[in-house]
């Protein structure tokens, strides 16, 4: 569900800019840095905001253990959340109109959620399958929420999930 919301960048930049909001801020004497550090940091903020919702309500209401490492599984949910937004930016660059970007992010979300191992384990398919979605950020993220989740592992255990979400995030962000 996050996915979602962290794509959703992608729809807010295409109305801003269709809706002539960006060319106004852009008139200010704040840079465009600026202005685009505020935006990415907004939606990253709402995301990270239901992430942790959805794992407090989680622990709390359904008693959900998380982790054994509350520090692995925040450098997971930040990494991902990175990788995501950027995602959500580089989906903005190519949507032509807002009706596109929401659609873009939500094919994007129920593609990526159902390849990269968030409706059914990966253990289940074939080697080779595995294999080819490793191109996929959702993949890496599922790996290291398993691995912290379900595996026990500690920062040591996720740093390569980590840094691989890392890599995805700021390819995203050069190419958006």
């Amino acid at each position: 569900w996050s996915l979602i919301t962290f794509l959703g960048a992608a729809e807010v930049l295409v109305a801003e800019r269709f809706g002539g909001t960006l060319r106004r801020l852009l008139v200010t004497p704040t840079g465009k840095a600026t202005i685009l550090t505020g935006k990415v940091l907004a939606r990253l903020a709402m995301g990270l905001v239901q992430m942790l919702l959805l794992i407090g309500f989680g622990g709390v209401v359904l008693g959900v253990h998380w982790a054994n490492s509350p520090l692995a599984l925040g450098l997971m949910v930040l990494a991902f959340a990175s990788a995501a937004v950027a995602l959500g930016i580089l989906l903005a660059t190519f949507s032509r109109t807002r009706s596109q970007a929401a659609w873009l992010g939500v094919a994007f979300v129920m593609i990526m959620s159902a390849l990269g191992g968030a409706w059914w384990p990966m253990e289940v398919t074939p080697p080779l399958y595995q294999s080819v979605v490793r191109v996929l950020p959702t993949t890496w993220a599922m790996r290291g929420f398993t691995d912290v989740v379900v595996r026990g592992q500690g920062v040591a255990g996720i740093y390569v999930e980590v840094l691989v979400l890392l890599g995805f995030a700021l390819a995203f962000f050069t190419a958006g």
